[in-house]
Formats: structure tokens, C-alpha cells, sequence
């Protein structure tokens, strides 16, 4: 399975539910820049796992593995499979690496036991695991709402190109959230002019409407850098993407994403250029 990383075209808090989860307002698309999970059935009556970052958890703590345990819970299934995560998608970067790897897991497995689970069905198990797991298995673009669990299509961006940078330095989730918590003025990004243009196909206008509150939230000078440099090298917008710390830029023009992902390879060692996309996509070896 290919699982696509995700960007946060725009990111608002609009409050804290009763639960202690935040309320999100967001504007959310998928990018064809992929984790591969290779699954297949085994002898042994167990999940057998493995992740090739060491940085990463490579045992039952992996959201892929919780995602797995999930699946075989909600289906009776004694499991008997073996899932290898092959990383593509950095961590702590904002751009939905664990999320993509729960996803693409709940998705291959509902192909290889042939569950026939609806969308819904594995969102609903996902979500345990990860408020941005039901995005990664839907894909495309697409409003979030809620925890980031309720949805509105929105249409597809064509003719759009995104240069991603992952810079030296991450950003925990956690933290991020609880910054935000600690902040006596919030921030605030109004979502609805961004609609507008993606419903226009303007990409020129989308890239003039994004907006993330966390990168108020994560004051960071190197971002805002890597930002004004997307802005020079010929983005016509630049954002980080969820809670950081990965930025993006928004290219109409192919050509360009490619002359500033080189521009930028020179100074990060992790540098993309990647187009929209879907769900998962499955394919049988």
C-alpha cells in the first residue's frame, strides 16, 4: 500500500470540547509523497511487525501495529499476517507519517482478508488511534471539522504542485497543542476565502488565503525564513503544514517546483516535490 503524507492548507482552532480534545476548522489535502506498508498473511497466529526507522516504534507502541490490533478486534479475525512499514514521510514534521501508516494498514488489510469494510467502518477504527487516520484513508481535498474527523469534499486542486521541507528541527504535537493552550491571546485564520478559490480552481488566489494558527504558536524564525525563501523562488504560497515542522510551497507551474526543490536540496536534506491526490493505493505484488 502507498499511503500519502497530507498539508494543512489551513489550520484553525475554534475551541476545546468537553472530552479535552480541540475543536478544528480545517482545510486539509493529500500528497502523493508515500510511506509503503507491505502486508501479507503468515502461518504464525500473530501480528508480526516491523518499521525500518530505528527512531520509530517497532513494536505494538507503532500507530500501524495499533491500527492492525484494531482491525482484527472489530472483525473477529485472529490475526495471522506480517506488516513492514517503509518510511518516506518524516516524523514530527506535520505532515501525517503515523497517520498515513495506520491508514494505508487498515486499508490493505480490509483488501487482503477481503472484509469488504466500508470507508466509514475503518475511520471509525482508525480514529481511536488518530485524529488524522480517517482523513489519510479518505484522501483528496477536503474540509475537517470536529477532532478532524468530520468531513466536506471540496474539489480537486489541478494543475497544483507542492515543494515540502522537512528543516533539521521537529515539533511535538503535544507541545504544540499545549502552547497553544498557554497562549493568553489566541490566534485566529479564517477559513471561507480559501473555499472560495479552491471551489475557483485559483490556485495563485488559494496560495494568498492559507493560514495556520500554529505558526504563531511555534514562533519560529528559520520557518518563517524557508517561507519568504518559497515566496522568492517562485511559490505563490507558502505554509507550514499542521503543527509543524514541515513548510510547504504551492506552485501552478511544474517546472518552477522543481527548479526550487533544487534551489532548496542545498540547504535541507529533505526535500520533495509532490502532486494532489487520493486514498491509498493499493497495489498487489
Amino acid at each position: 500500500v502507498l499511503s500519502p503524507c497530507k498539508v494543512n492548507l489551513a489550520l484553525n482552532i475554534d475551541g476545546v470540547l468537553e472530552n479535552g480534545y480541540h475543536s478544528m476548522e480545517m482545510v486539509m489535502q493529500s500528497v502523493d509523497i508515500c510511506d509503503r506498508i507491505i502486508i501479507e498473511t503468515i502461518n504464525n497466529q500473530q501480528i508480526d511487525f516491523y518499521c525500518d526507522k530505528q527512531d520509530i516504534p517497532n513494536n505494538s507502541e507503532n500507530i500501524a501495529y495499533k491500527c492492525a490490533q484494531g482491525f482484527f478486534e472489530y472483525t473477529s479475525i485472529k490475526p495471522s499476517v506480517r506488516i513492514e512499514v517503509y518510511k518516506n514521510i518524516p516524523y514530527q514534521a506535520g505532515l501525517g507519517g503515523g497517520s498515513a501508516d495506520g491508514a494505508g494498514t487498515l486499508v490493505g488489510l480490509n483488501y487482503i482478508y477481503n472484509t469488504n469494510l466500508t470507508q466509514s467502518q475503518l475511520c471509525k477504527i482508525g480514529v481511536k488511534y488518530g485524529a488524522d487516520i480517517p482523513f489519510c484513508i479518505l484522501g483528496g481535498t477536503k474540509i475537517a471539522k470536529g477532532i478532524g474527523d468530520v468531513f466536506s469534499d471540496l474539489p480537486n486542486l489541478n494543475g497544483c504542485f507542492f515543494v515540502i521541507i522537512k528543516p533539521d528541527f521537529s515539533i511535538s504535537t503535544a507541545k504544540a497543542f499545549s502552547n497553544y493552550d498557554n497562549m493568553q491571546i489566541k490566534p485566529y485564520v479564517n477559513i471561507n476565502n480559501l473555499i472560495e478559490k479552491i471551489y475557483k480552481s485559483d490556485i495563485v488566489g488559494m496560495g494568498k488565503f492559507m493560514g495556520n494558527i500554529f505558526e504563531d504558536v511555534a514562533d519560529n524564525h528559520e520557518i518563517l525564513e524557508i517561507k519568504q525563501e518559497f515566496k522568492q523562488n517562485g511559490a505563490v504560497g507558502s505554509l507550514m503544514s499542521g503543527s509543524g515542522s514541515a513548510v510547504f510551497g504551492v506552485f501552478n507551474n511544474e517546472s518552477k517546483a522543481i527548479a526550487c526543490q533544487k534551489y532548496f536540496s542545498k540547504k535541507y536534506s529533505w526535500v520533495k516535490v509532490g502532486k494532489p491526490c487520493g486514498m491509498p493505493e493499493i497495489q498487489v505484488i
